[in-house]
């Protein structure tokens, strides 16, 4: 199931993938769209701090298989081939972040392989 993320990731990131200025990051042309499930799963999870402005954290929103779904969306869309994300890995992850209470910088995942 997709849920929302027809709805929900568009609004900021545009349905093209390309974003907003100061809303949204472009996706077509992010490094982290194809970065490792630890770095997107935190992402979503907990939200992340940026040039464009905050991406909202949303764990408290999404089930683990809502995250997966629409990570592995993002990660097939506007000519990424990355693995899809399995609903277990971003369990494992939530579960290894739970005390997490601030959105993630760039220097905080470029640390995370």
């Amino acid at each position: 199931m997709l849920f929302r993320s027809k709805t929900l990731c568009p609004a900021c990131h545009q349905a093209d993938g390309k974003g907003q200025e100061r809303l949204g990051a472009n996706l077509v042309d992010s490094r982290l769209v194809e970065a490792s499930t630890d770095v997107v799963a935190r992402i979503v999870l907990q939200g992340k701090e940026g040039k464009i402005g905050l991406m909202p954290p949303l764990g408290t929103s999404l089930s683990d298989d809502q995250i997966a779904a629409a990570l592995s969306y993002v990660r097939r869309q506007w000519g990424h081939a990355a693995p899809v994300i399995d609903p277990a890995a971003v369990k494992q992850i939530r579960t290894a972040t739970a005390a997490r209470n601030r959105p993630w910088t760039d220097e905080e995942l470029a640390a995370i392989k």
